[in-house]
């Protein structure tokens, strides 16, 4: 346990785990912060998804919440240990007093001395855990196209490449998954548990059906599908042109069930070069996961360089003091991996040549 002072009325709180039995506290920040009021979904979550749960209490009451879980991801050729931050929440009561601020300096010491290279989380307003080191490691591109754009282009591709595969057979979709992301930075390995437990990540109400290729998957989502009267495909996994190309002429086949159909990709590079990009047709750009630097001696290790010449700052005070100037702990990241095409003025080279970028679509 660590005790500290509310940084606004200097009052004690105390950081600590939260036993299952108190649960039903969290549950409740949870759902009056994200409007979600399903409890027992809430309730499965803490237990089945996070490895630990850690609050901030002033006195007896519980004022703010954050979820940890440890996964693997791919970074520089290998899988690392990395921490996940979620289910970051306060009571309406106790915002605006450093209760958060102070847990996931918490957190991220917790894996400091377990020598975990790096955290990430997912946001969607950045700008207030880039305040605190983390920084934007990925990109997303939503892609909603028009189907009747796709007259004439099934024979481009051949649609039964595709086969429809029972939702618990995804042994080859895994498979696929793992080839897939030893062609980037900072995927995260699926778990067998994840795979058998794919509804609680996408909702309670998520109905799927999957599509296996050669080199490639599709997991459609019915339920969303249904909802939003487009086809939704919840992930798509393709290794080559082919994969991409036989993927677009199974969306071709259900123009007649469906107006449009809504992806997330990496780039939208495939589409352009196939010129199916017009004015019917939306992308929207948005973020990915939000990564930072833990333990500056383990990510040295894992991408096989020193950057004692680089300099840098931890506004936490986890990975390095935190100096006036300097690379944040996010923008380490940024700046050994492909996120920049170009660097921004003033940041060192620290390796040369085109790199892989990152890209993150698990969720946790």
């Amino acid at each position: 346990m660590t005790t500290t002072l509310d940084a606004r009325e200097n009052l004690p709180f105390a950081i600590k785990p939260i036993p299952r039995a108190k649960l039903d506290e969290a549950v409740d920040i949870w759902v009056l912060s994200f409007g979600d009021l399903r409890r027992a979904f809430w309730r499965d979550y803490a237990e089945n998804e996070l490895d630990s749960v850690l609050g901030a209490y002033i006195g007896e009451e519980l004022g703010a919440v954050v979820g940890m879980h440890d996964f693997e991801t791919r970074f520089f050729g290998k899988w690392v240990p990395c921490m996940g931050i979620a289910a970051v929440a306060s009571s309406p009561t106790h915002r605006g007093k450093g209760l958060v601020n102070a847990l996931l300096t918490e957190c991220l010491k917790s894996a400091h001395r377990r020598k975990i290279p790096l955290s990430m989380l997912g946001a969607t307003k950045p700008s207030f855990y880039e305040s605190m080191g983390w920084a934007v490691s990925d990109w997303h591109y939503s892609i909603e196209l028009n189907l009747d754009h796709f007259v004439g282009f099934a024979g481009l591709g051949k649609a039964d490449a595709y086969t429809i595969a029972p939702s618990n057979r995804h042994e080859k979709a895994a498979a696929l998954r793992e080839q897939w992301l030893t062609g980037g930075h900072l995927g995260i390995r699926r778990s067998e548990k994840r795979w058998q437990r794919l509804a609680s990540i996408y909702g309670p109400d998520f109905v799927w059906k999957l599509l296996i290729h050669q080199n490639g998957y599709m997991i459609l989502d019915l339920s969303k599908s249904a909802q939003k009267d487009k086809l939704v495909v919840a992930e798509w996994v393709y290794l080559d042109d082919d994969a991409f190309r036989d993927g677009l002429a199974v969306f071709a086949n259900m123009r007649r069930q469906y107006k449009t159909v809504e992806w997330v990709d990496s780039t939208p590079e495939r589409l352009l070069k196939l010129r199916l990009i017009d004015q019917t047709n939306v992308i929207r750009l948005s973020t990915g996961q939000l990564s930072r630097v833990v333990h500056l001696e383990s990510f040295e290790k894992a991408i096989n360089m020193s950057l004692k010449d680089v300099k840098m700052r931890d506004p936490l005070g986890v990975m390095c003091q935190n100096n006036a100037s300097g690379l944040s702990p996010g923008q380490l990241v940024q700046l050994v991996t492909g996120f920049w095409n170009e660097l921004p003025t003033g940041w060192p080279i620290v390796k040369p040549g085109p790199l892989p970028k990152a890209f993150t679509t698990e969720r946790f």
